[in-house]
This record gives C-alpha cells, sequence and structure tokens, in this order.
C-alpha cells in the first residue's frame, strides 16, 4: 500500500482544527473540481482532496490515520493487520453517503415550483459519475 500524506495534500498542519481542515478542503475542492478547473488531473486532484478530507474531518478516522505513523508520500508500508476491516471500506462508505445527498438534492431542486434545469443536469451527471466510481471501488474490493 502506498502512503498518502493526507495533512500535505490539504496543505495544513498536523495539529489543524476542524475549521482549517473545512476551509483548506473547501479551497482546493473548488480549485480542482472537474467542472470548473482547467487544470491537467484536475479530477484526480479533486479525489485526492475529497479523499483526505472524508479521513481528516473525521476524529475516529483521523486519528487511526494519525497512528499509521508518517512515512514519506508514495512510499510503501504495511498497516496494522486489523486496517482493512475497520477502515478498509471507507472510500466505498464515502461515496455513497455524497450518492444519497446527491439524490436528495435532485429532489429538492424536482420539488420546487420552477427547477433549474442546468442545476439539475449538473447534479444527475454528477450522479452518474459517483454511480461509476462505486462500482468501480466495489470491483477493486473497496466494499
Amino acid at each position: 500500500m502506498k502512503y498518502k500524506d493526507y495533512y500535505g495534500i490539504l496543505g495544513i498542519e498536523k495539529n489543524a482544527g476542524l475549521p482549517e481542515i473545512k476551509k483548506a478542503y473547501r479551497k482546493l475542492a473548488h480549485k480542482y473540481h472537474p467542472d470548473v478547473s482547467k487544470e491537467p488531473n484536475a479530477e484526480e486532484k479533486f479525489k485526492e482532496v475529497a479523499e483526505a478530507y472524508e479521513t481528516l474531518k473525521d476524529p475516529e478516522k483521523r486519528a487511526a490515520y494519525d497512528q499509521l505513523g508518517s512515512y514519506q508520500p508514495g512510499q510503501d508500508f504495511r498497516p496494522p493487520p486489523d486496517w482493512q476491516q475497520h477502515y478498509g471500506d471507507t472510500h466505498f462508505s464515502s461515496l455513497a453517503e455524497k450518492h444519497r445527498k446527491l439524490e436528495e438534492a435532485i429532489a429538492e431542486e424536482n420539488a420546487r415550483p420552477q427547477p433549474d434545469e442546468l442545476k439539475l443536469h449538473a447534479l444527475k451527471r454528477e450522479k452518474l459519475r459517483l454511480k461509476d466510481e462505486m462500482a468501480r471501488a466495489k470491483n477493486q474490493g473497496g466494499h
């Protein structure tokens, strides 16, 4: 398994609080959002930023991540034997949660007297993208 420095990805210190983590995430998520960014690898960076945020915003996941120790980004390391059992499906779970929230947003928009068609189109496109990503994660053993 390759180590990912989630603090480095978000550009924050290890002692950063939740407000600082959230601020860094929002800034980078906007910068690398595939619908906004023209940078090469923007989608890959966007996913990396989201993965870092999903781990660091949750106190339990953050504590477990911090217990892994410190490695160089990309360095091979071996997590504790029970790591997969406890945290192996976090990527799939976070995708499923995002998918559920998108479904709610679509339903809310459709319930408006005059739904914004552009917003609906963007939400539905993102929902399809997430569904594809969930299928890939499931096939790779992420769930």
